[in-house]
């Protein structure tokens, strides 16, 4: 599983760790590890201090900046998409792993169900266990799993920086 961003507060990922803890105990799927890729900061250190104290340290992998290309093999590597932030104001990269064929389990806020639509498996940000569950149909159930991976390949295809600059150039000609 890959996560991509920030470790700020909103971004949710004390909860993540809680699902995880909940995935590797309760649900024991095997040869599935977290991968949060997060720049090092203040609260990567504070993450990297919560995976010790839950002793996940050989489950869960906290890393630093890595290079555009090493990010696109982790992508193509990675079983699932997490994204449990409680506030995004788009959320770029679950268009990324939509685009790498990667299926999607996000947080059920409004940004996501806007930009995600069907494409994505949403779970309740609050709940460790409902995190834990729909992470577990997405690494486990095959037809969730193929479902979620072709709408996500053409739910990324909605959107381009040339979609929206073409879009946004209509909307200040309307305007002028």
């Amino acid at each position: 599983m890959l996560y991509v961003g920030n470790a700020y507060p909103h971004k949710n990922l004390n909860r993540l760790l809680a699902a995880s803890k909940i995935l590797y105990t309760k649900y024991q799927i095997p040869n599935t590890n977290l991968l949060l890729i997060c720049p090092r900061d203040i609260f990567w250190q504070r993450l990297d201090g919560e995976i010790k104290a839950r002793n996940l340290e050989g489950k869960v992998r906290l890393m630093g900046y890595i290079r555009v290309g090493e990010l696109t093999k982790l992508f193509v590597k990675a079983s699932a998409y997490v994204f449990p932030s409680l506030s995004e104001g788009f959320g770029i990269p679950g268009l990324n792993a939509m685009a790498a064929e990667l299926p999607v389990a996000c947080s059920d806020i409004p940004t996501f169900k806007e930009v995600y639509g069907e494409a994505a498996i949403y779970f309740n940000p609050h709940d460790p266990k409902d995190i834990a569950f729909k992470i577990k149909k997405v690494l486990t159930d095959l037809s969730t799993r193929s479902d979620l991976i072709e709408k996500g390949r053409i739910q990324a295809k909605k959107y381009s920086w040339q979609k929206m600059a073409a879009q946004t150039l209509a909307v200040y000609q309307t305007v002028v």
